[in-house]
């Protein structure tokens, strides 16, 4: 079957099982044609010498290698999208082992919506989005692309196997927002809640059937009130499934607070290789080289943060700090005004940290 062919022996509908890339991928290849149209003239010294020898091509051929030359030039006006389009569909693993999977899932996503019913591109991005986390992508391609199609006894037993898993995702995000409604009846803000009985009612969640561990730990990081609970929380959800949402540059952040620089730029650099331009990993880099007073490649970083996606927690602030350490008044005022123009005023730390009233130190590291 060709990349965006499908197969003959399909028999299960709206099913699902285990994918084997050689299954789907063979070898592009272009028809090899030369059309040689050489005149030779041959002198012999012979009686036929001076005698002229034409060969005379019937009409018939004379159109069909028209028709073969006009197939050829639409052939070659057509190819190259073609050509792209089968490199995304075979290089993306490797541009993801290099740390291009963002973009490479977003090609992969665009390449499906032009091929939807070509099942192997559509089981292509759905692998490749559940081996990176991107888990509700991966359930939004099977919902849309994937229902009513037919699939073989091995797809079948794949799909079953991803189902499962989003199952037990989808579930326990349910479990969680049901807690979190019950404990916001009474129309609570977000200060008043209790989030010591979040953190309670999240806990009884755990390894309970149909539940996802790593999501259950990722939230529990999230409502408590201590950095150092949050780093546990943080690792057993790493350890239980190390593409759960951000936990990489969420343990980053938690390491840099408690002092631990090198663990923070361990999991920095582990983000920064799953994917270059991961706004969250690329703003935590940015913070350990200002505390660590290298402010002009902090700078650069934080503006390829900023540039990237500039609406990710806390990349337009740090942003802005990297410009004010750097003696840039003007281009830091800039992202103040855009900062104000979107939140109403600055944080009082921050701008505390900007008036000299408070180190980077006290400002991204717990006293």
């Amino acid at each position: 079957m060709s990349w965006l062919g499908e197969t003959d022996d399909y028999n299960k509908e709206d099913s699902l099982g285990e994918f084997n890339n050689d299954r789907y991928i063979e070898d592009l290849s272009e028809d090899n044609m030369d059309l040689n149209t050489n005149n030779n003239f041959i002198e012999e010294e012979s009686e036929y010498a001076n005698k002229d020898i034409k060969l005379k091509v019937p009409l018939p051929v004379i159109l069909f290698l028209i028709a073969i030359i006009a197939i050829s030039v639409f052939s070659m006006i057509r190819f190259p999208s073609t050509l792209q389009d089968y490199k995304i569909y075979k290089n993306a693993k490797e541009r993801i082992k290099n740390g291009e999977t963002s973009q490479t899932l977003n090609d992969l996503h665009t390449l499906v919506e032009k091929y939807p019913d070509s099942l192997p591109i559509v089981i292509r991005t759905i692998e490749q989005c559940m081996e990176n986390g991107y888990y509700d992508n991966a359930g939004y391609l099977h919902n849309t692309y994937m229902v009513g199609k037919s699939i073989s006894d091995s797809e079948y037993e794949w799909v079953n196997k991803y189902l499962s898993w989003l199952d037990d995702y989808y579930n326990t995000l349910d479990q969680i927002e049901i807690i979190f409604n019950q404990l916001s009846e009474d129309d609570a803000t977000e200060e008043e809640l209790d989030y010591a009985e979040i953190e309670n009612k999240l806990k009884d969640l755990l390894y309970k059937e149909d539940t996802s561990n790593a999501v259950v730990y990722y939230y529990l990081a999230l409502v408590t009130d201590s950095t150092k609970q949050a780093i546990e929380y943080l690792e057993e959800c790493y350890e239980a499934d190390p593409e759960c949402f951000d936990v990489r540059v969420r343990l980053a952040i938690m390491y840099r607070r408690v002092g631990d620089f090198e663990k923070a730029r361990k999991f920095t650099d582990e983000a920064l290789g799953k994917d270059k331009i991961d706004s969250g990993a690329l703003r935590s880099l940015a913070i350990l080289h200002m505390l660590e007073q290298n402010m002009e490649e902090a700078l650069k970083v934080a503006e390829e943060a900023y540039n990237n996606y500039s609406d990710g927690e806390y990349i337009r602030e740090t942003y802005l700090i990297a410009l004010h350490f750097n003696d840039l008044i003007e281009e830091a005022q800039v992202i103040k005004n855009e900062i104000i123009e979107l939140q109403g005023q600055l944080e009082e730390e921050t701008q505390k940290l900007l008036e000299g009233e408070i180190t980077l130190e006290e400002y991204y590291v717990e006293g």
